[in-house]
């Protein structure tokens, strides 16, 4: 997830292999690799920092020979994303692989930092980078594994993708139906159910409102860039929200500020038509925010938050369920994509020296 900088996994190797499909070996060249999925909401954060930093990369799927024969026995367990460096080295994890670029050895491949100098922004852009890995979780996938009418063939078509190419059409739809019913299941940990449904999308549909709000005027979240809080919506918000059949038509209906958002979030090129033409990356002035900010801010103070410290009382699995939406512990979050068979323990040094805890997707 996105508490904090846990779930780093990073092993050196003898040599790159991120070259660009197509080229011949000796036009070769050499680019980061992202192994990831479409359909992979966290895979979605670090694809629009590539995007929109400008990183030279190519991404993978899971069911490549590359990472079933070598990513995963080099981590430790089937997870999502990883990013291989041209030099070899391994980082699998969200934040950090943000991290690799916006703090570490990747600086220079980057256009700008994401975090704000300012103290004040800094921690609001915080705030709405754990909401989007956390706080969106419930209707991401009350709006993926409810609307099977409108979903189900595109889902499908769409986890085929991570699937190992040898495998047969049979053998695809049998591991979609055992992956998918593992995800209906843990739908209802996160609290959704028949009885949470309507709650569930009014509540979305509120922070629809307030963020189209929000970006009638600004183009990103704290102003003229994106920050660490854009980056952290858009998880959820471009994996699940607007690439599904059901949640993109209502976003698009709805609130088509945020799906152009989305949008500009996802490509590296600029994208302002509706801000005049102007491309100005200025952040807000921490003493002045938009009251637009501050509605946001005080929804998910109430919707998220208190819910938050509601859930650390419950059991888990508990089917109780609060005004105000179920957020399950990081530890529950990191599940969702990785797959339950090859659960990793926290904190534990490899005698490569490399240091990985509790993986996050």
């Amino acid at each position: 997830m996105v508490l904090s900088h846990q779930g780093l996994v990073v092993v050196s190797l003898t040599s790159a292999v991120s070259v660009r499909a197509g080229l011949a070996d000796d036009d070769a060249v050499m680019a980061y690799t992202l192994y990831g999925a479409p359909v992979s909401l966290y895979t979605g954060k670090v694809r629009s920092y590539l995007r929109t930093q400008g990183v030279d990369f190519v991404e993978m799927s899971p069911g490549s020979d590359r990472y079933l024969n070598h990513i995963i026995p080099t981590v430790g367990r089937w997870i999502i994303p990883c990013l291989e460096t041209p030099d070899g080295a391994i980082i699998q994890d969200g934040a950090d692989i943000i991290d690799h670029f916006d703090l570490g050895d990747g600086q220079e491949h980057r256009r700008f930092s994401v975090r704000p100098e300012s103290p004040t922004l800094l921690a609001i852009s915080h705030l709405f980078e754990i909401f989007g890995g956390e706080g969106l979780l419930r209707p991401a996938m009350h709006y993926r594994w409810n609307f099977d009418d409108l979903n189900l063939d595109f889902i499908m078509a769409e986890f085929a993708l991570n699937m190992p190419q040898s495998m047969s059409g049979k053998q695809a739809d049998e591991m979609f139906m055992k992956s998918s019913g593992r995800m209906r299941k843990a739908a209802t940990v996160f609290g959704v159910s028949p009885e949470s449904q309507p709650l569930i999308e009014s509540a979305f549909e509120e922070w629809l409102d307030l963020f189209s709000a929000h970006l009638a005027n600004h183009p990103y979240l704290l102003g003229g860039r994106p920050t660490l809080g854009d980056y952290g919506l858009i998880a959820a918000m471009w994996a699940h929200l607007y690439r599904d059949p059901a949640p993109a038509l209502l976003i698009k209906r709805r609130a088509p500020r945020v799906g152009r958002w989305v949008e500009r979030m996802t490509t590296g090129e600029p994208y302002v038509h509706e801000y005049g033409g102007a491309d100005d990356p200025t952040l807000f002035d921490d003493t002045d925010l938009p009251e637009t900010l501050l509605a946001m801010m005080r929804y998910v103070a109430e919707e998220y938050l208190r819910s938050r410290r509601t859930s650390a009382s419950l059991t888990p699995g508990s089917a109780s369920t609060p005004r105000s939406r179920l957020v399950r512990t990081a530890s529950t979050t990191r599940r969702i994509e990785a797959s339950p068979a090859n659960a990793a323990p926290r904190a534990q040094r490899h005698s490569t020296g490399a240091v990985s805890r509790s993986p996050r997707a």
